[in-house]
């Protein structure tokens, strides 16, 4: 599995998470007897009836293929789903411990090398060693202690979690793979599966994408976006990432910046009364951000009152008869909030009654 991967020139942390393999090892018995049945029910069973062959096939190809390939945690967790579907499955029961013991064995190898590479202060190759223990074994007490306390990523982003988040989806939106939660976890003290709520503010390793257009240097590219964006520079720090979303939509870093870049702005301008200019930045924020919903609605507000100055000064200009006045006010006040109730209508008439004055006085 190893040979195929090609190292990009800043993606020391890609390479230690694409050496790992799919997921981890373990698995609450709960939480299984839920997605054996959510498999059952997708092939037409139900929880009374006995699985189909034909779940219990595909199952077993999977698990076969992922041995072959040294993806053995995700092959532990499909021969797993058989055996819950299959007490019986006496192949399933044989390869479980085999699996099992071939994992403790691999995270022991790969945890002994790190704390060498760590000792000889090769940080980086042991980062990645100790990464590739949390693959085997996410809950390896000493692997977290250096990730967490001794070790830390070249560079990572702040994502704030909104509603619908787990650790999943967020590893899905990140890394385009689910099944790296587990950094989600080791990186934020949390325990793999802990509840996610909106608003949490998450810390998580910058780490390459496989974009579609591979000259693109993800990794060099989102660290200058980050510098550029600490440093204030919200516009360039705008066009990396927005250089980073071409080729690749759905990436969370590059999202994150976007996100944080006019957010951070729409911010600063709001508090300088500009609330044109903030309401127009807090548009290009996606609306679960932070509290953009809340802080956009109170500018929002505050133009409506803008607004309605301007109309109640365009009636007293009207009333005084001075209509390019009058016309001028309501024209500001559509362009401060388009939604006023009454100012487009009376626009268009004072609109109509210059054009009949102008051409009573030719």
């Amino acid at each position: 599995m190893i040979s195929h991967i090609r190292r990009r020139s800043a993606g020391w942390l890609a390479l230690a998470l694409a050496l790992t393999a799919s997921s981890g090892t373990a698995w609450a018995q709960g939480a299984l007897q839920q997605r054996v049945q959510q498999i059952a029910a997708q092939d037409g069973g139900t929880q009374a009836a006995a699985p189909s062959l034909t779940v219990l096939q595909r199952l077993r190809q999977q698990a076969l293929e992922r041995e072959r390939a040294m993806e053995l945690p995700d092959a532990l967790m499909r021969w797993r789903f058989i055996l819950a579907l299959n007490p019986k499955h006496a192949e399933a029961a044989a390869r479980i411990p085999v699996l099992e013991d071939q994992i403790k064995l691999l995270a022991a190898t790969h945890f002994e090398r790190a704390v060498s590479l760590y000792r000889k202060k090769q940080r980086e190759d042991a980062l990645r060693e100790f990464l590739l223990v949390l693959n085997y074994n996410p809950d390896h007490a000493d692997a977290l202690d250096y990730v967490r306390n001794k070790l830390k990523p070249p560079d990572w982003v702040y994502y704030t979690t909104v509603q619908g988040d787990s650790m999943k989806v967020i590893a899905k939106k990140a890394y385009q793979d689910e099944q790296k939660d587990f950094l989600v976890a080791a990186y934020n003290n949390l325990s793999r599966g802990a509840t996610i709520t909106p608003g949490m503010v998450l810390q998580l390793p910058i780490i390459e994408s496989d974009l579609r257009k591979p000259s693109v240097n993800v990794g060099d590219v989102l660290k200058k976006a980050k510098e550029l964006l600490d440093q204030g520079q919200f516009s360039p720090a705008i066009e990396a990432a927005e250089s980073i979303l071409v080729y690749d939509p759905g990436n969370a870093f590059a999202r994150e910046i976007m996100n944080a870049s006019y957010y951070t702005q729409a911010k600063e301008l709001a508090t300088q009364n500009k609330n044109m200019e903030a309401l127009s930045m807090f548009k290009n924020v996606e609306p679960g951000y932070r509290d953009t919903r809340e802080a956009m609605a109170a500018v929002q507000n505050s133009l409506k009152g803008v607004a309605e100055e301007h109309y109640k000064k365009g009636v007293q200009a009207f009333i005084n008869e001075q209509l390019d006045s009058a016309i001028a006010e309501w024209e500001q006040t559509l362009r401060i909030f388009p939604g006023h109730p009454k100012a487009q209508q009376d626009l268009d008439n004072a609109r109509q009654l210059r054009d009949r004055l102008q051409q009573v006085q030719r």
